[in-house]
């Protein structure tokens, strides 16, 4: 099945040919704890395998040439004079491209990176790009309708004789041009196109296993997720795929875009249509939860997802969580990365415009290669872009064409040419739009690199781990006083820190937030959002939770309890969407009629936000758990369902939407303090649906400030004070970490043996509080006593004591002595 379904009704065309010269075209026609409130709060982590440092490049990127030109004429030519002017392809026929041999491509290579255009074909139709010697697959490269030029670029797996071959439905000229190729032992592995996602109908509508076969359109505004490890031979632990993903007859103009699911979805697009039109793009796609990647559609359209090749766990391509490098256009609504690249105006016609990509979204200086998706957004004629390394000679190659007032994307796979930049020409004026999926590594073979919030970083080595630097120490002291507490940390996808605390004295509910330097004061901005006297129920209110979730919109959770003379519980939430630092953004949702008549009532740190905005919380008090997916400033929206006995102490929500919680099962005949383990992944408003542990664990006397993170890996980390002061035992209270991998098949976290447990030593006289966090695979444990932050840290392999160090003191405040506040502590979650 490669045939696309095709409409009647006229089609927006690109009119233009590929790139030639501008001549022959003109004749035709983008403070107390505020280093721990900086250090551990929420990161986003644009993601990439460890490498394995193999000595053979995963793939090796090359200055585009062109391999095929069907047409002759002034102008048209190939890098060596081989596979020009075959003349124009019948329809249903196929041409061989020679390929291994050529532009310095080994006979050995088994795979290339291909642009194919298909040009001025005689009615609507497609392209299959597949290896010489094998069957034609039921796929489609390029979609295309009669008297267009469109480009589509292809991961193409050589066959027989070193060639790839290239089918056409209808009448057409063909142009091929390549960008890399992968070497024997690279390890990005091509295969046979195969299509794993279809959601049209009919007897022509398959896959390659019979899944995926959806049967009705993706809805506007909403995501199909494409399971693609465990089939068509892609392993299990693949960490990324090379789709060609197509849009069939959207209702109206808009985008795709592919991202790992699990994560957050990007501001990036992957597939720019217009209403009716059939286009198709090739996106590196991360490989996300449960082995899916999650396709977002702004309109109700049908959508393809075939699959050519794919990187195996351990790979030199590295792949990240797309983001955006290049925007010419200006407004709030062209964000790139990092600010940089931003607003610089249309691209003149004949001009060329420079992208700095080294050293940006977490790519190494010397990365040799980048994998784009570059967009011509409104071009005033028919045109062209080509992408290539800035410092070498423009190539006679086109990797974007498009017609005027059109919105073309188009992947390339970039050289990475002087000052880590890449050029982009355009032969007409244009916005000009580039986003980022992936690289390949330079000698070091470094791969990505985190920027924390505030300083520091997070770097994937050679050969797997990490390795984590910590920022230096600032101040939120202006604002973070003593009396304040119930401070909740949150990053947005834009890098934006998000901040929530109570001002215990006056009873207030404040929020601030941050963009850059955010160990410096000056640069928070802070609203009051609630006063206790503003309140229906006379209550101390407090923050008990907050998160952001992939659009940017900004979820807060704050409860209460009776104070004398009072009228019960308050529980209340909070959304904002944008401008968050005025209380009029803010809309307010009292949900304390959902708490059962309650009077009193706790969260402790178990609010989730996830990244499709799903918002959820378990209570103590009653042990209820509360869900909102959408809508949730309408109280009605909001599902309750009674869950625990006991008391819930903390959770945390995977990258799959699993619930991880732990919960207070009361006390053993000695008088021990004991947890259960408890775990939830659908229906979490049915208790059936919740899984506990039969047997208690934790005998460890007093617990205190009970903590709880999960690492990028999976492996899950409890934290908790246990014990009491004693002078005649001052061991008797100490900071205990215990840590089960839930990502290990072969472990079942409710088997209580697997849990691996350490005591990081006894706490100072006055330490109160602490709380585990993790940033990718790093764990860190901060402490407070009466003057200082006590930090331990582990870079990797934490399930130990070994490699932990500290504690370290981070902070020191005169002003606060042994008189202060005893409230005060880390209660921050991220």
């Amino acid at each position: 099945m490669g045939s696309i379904r095709h409409s009647t009704a006229p089609v927006t065309s690109v009119s233009a040919n590929p790139e030639m010269t501008a001549a022959v075209w003109r004749a035709r026609i983008g403070g107390l704890l505020a280093l721990v409130l900086v250090l551990f709060g929420t990161v986003v982590w644009p993601g990439g395998e460890p490498s394995t440092a193999s000595s053979t490049p995963a793939i090796v990127p090359l200055v585009p040439a062109r391999l095929l030109e069907t047409r002759s004429g002034p102008g048209l030519t190939t890098m060596d004079g081989a596979g020009l002017g075959a003349g124009k392809l019948v329809g249903g026929s196929t041409i061989p491209v020679k390929v291994a041999g050529r532009h310095g491509i080994p006979i050995s290579a088994k795979a290339v990176m291909l642009n194919v255009t298909a040009v001025f074909p005689s009615g609507p139709g497609f392209l299959t790009v597949f290896p010489c010697g094998a069957d034609r697959p039921g796929t489609s490269s390029v979609n295309y309708q009669a008297g267009q030029v469109v480009a589509n670029a292809a991961l193409a797996k050589l066959g027989t004789g070193g060639e790839v071959c290239v089918y056409t439905l209808t009448a057409t000229d063909i142009v091929v041009d390549v960008t890399a190729y992968v070497p024997d032992g690279g390890s990005v592995n091509p295969i046979v196109p195969g299509r794993l996602l279809e959601t049209r109908t009919g007897p022509d509508a398959k896959t390659i296993d019979g899944q995926g076969l959806t049967g009705q359109r993706v809805a506007a505004n909403s995501v199909v997720e494409v399971k693609v490890t465990d089939r068509h031979g892609i392993p299990g632990d693949a960490s990324s795929v090379m789709l060609n993903i197509t849009a069939v007859f959207p209702d109206g103009p808009g985008f795709l875009t592919a991202f790992p699911c699990g994560q957050d979805r990007p501001t990036t697009s992957t597939v720019n249509y217009g209403a009716g039109q059939v286009v198709a793009n090739t996106a590196l796609a991360k490989v996300g939860a449960g082995g899916k990647v999650c396709i977002y559609s702004l309109v109700a359209s049908d959508v393809l997802a075939d699959i050519t090749g794919y990187a195996p766990n351990g790979s030199t391509l590295f792949t990240l969580t797309p983001g955006r490098l290049l925007d010419t256009r200006s407004g709030p609504d062209a964000p790139t990365v990092d600010g940089q690249d931003k607003g610089g105006g249309l691209v003149g016609a004949e001009q060329t415009v420079t992208v700095k990509v080294t050293g940006r979204h977490g790519i190494p200086d010397d990365a040799t290669a980048v994998m784009l998706n570059v967009t011509a957004v409104f071009p005033d004629r028919p045109g062209f872009l080509t992408v290539y390394p800035c410092g070498e000679a423009r190539p006679t190659t086109s990797t974007v064409n498009y017609g005027p007032g059109q919105v073309v994307p188009n992947a390339a796979l970039a050289k990475v040419g002087a000052d880590g930049k890449v050029c982009i020409y355009s032969l007409g004026a244009t916005h000009v739009i580039a986003d980022v999926s992936g690289f390949v590594p330079g000698p070091s073979g470094q791969g990505p690199t985190t920027t924390l919030p505030g300083g520091g970083t997070t770097t994937t080595q050679p050969g797997g781990g990490t390795t984590t630097t910590v920022p230096q120490a600032g101040g939120l002291g202006t604002f973070l006083n003593v009396g304040f507490f119930g401070q909740q940390l949150a990053a947005g996808p834009d890098g934006r820190m998000h901040l929530a605390f109570e001002d215990g004295a006056a009873q207030r509910a404040k929020y601030g937030s941050c963009t850059a330097n955010c160990d410096d004061a000056n640069n928070w901005n802070v609203v009051e959002l609630l006063n206790v006297a503003t309140l229906a129920n006379n209550i101390t209110i407090g923050t008990s939770g907050l998160g952001v979730d992939d659009t940017g919109r900004v979820h807060l959770l704050m409860e209460g309890v009776e104070s004398p003379g009072g009228g019960g519980v308050e529980l209340m939430y909070a959304t904002c969407a944008a401008n968050c630092s005025q209380k009029a953004s803010w809309t307010f949702t009292d949900l304390s009629g959902l708490a059962d008549g309650s009077t009193t009532i706790s969260t402790n740190k178990t609010f989730m936000v996830q990244p499709s905005g799903k918002v959820s919380f378990l209570t103590s008090g009653p042990g209820n758990y509360y869900e909102c997916s959408a809508a949730c400033s309408n109280g009605s929206n909001w599902t309750l369902g009674f869950i625990f006995n006991d008391s819930p102490k903390n959770a945390v929500v995977d990258s799959a939407g699993v619930i991880h919680a732990f919960v207070y099962a009361g006390s053993d005949p000695s008088g021990n303090n004991v947890l259960e383990y408890a775990r939830c992944a659908s229906g979490c408003t049915s208790q059936v649906n919740w899984l506990v542990s039969n047997v208690g664990f934790l005998h460890a006397g007093a617990l205190f400030t009970i903590t709880l993170d999960m690492s990028a890996a999976g492996r899950l980390y409890l934290g908790f004070q246990q014990g009491t002061l004693s002078i005649a035992d001052p061991n008797n209270r100490r900071y205990t970490v215990l840590s089960c991998d839930t990502a290990d098949i072969d472990v079942d976290c409710f088997d209580l043996d697997v849990w691996q447990s350490f005591a990081l030593g006894a706490l100072d006289e006055g330490d109160d509080g602490g709380f585990v966090h993790t940033v990718g695979d790093a764990v860190y444990l901060a402490t407070v006593d009466e003057r200082n932050i006590n930090l331990w840290s582990c870079t990797s392999n934490c399930a130990t004591s070994a490699p932990w160090t500290g504690p370290e003191v981070l902070d020191t405040n005169d002003s606060i002595n042994a008189a202060a506040d005893p409230t005060i502590g880390s209660g921050c979650q991220g």
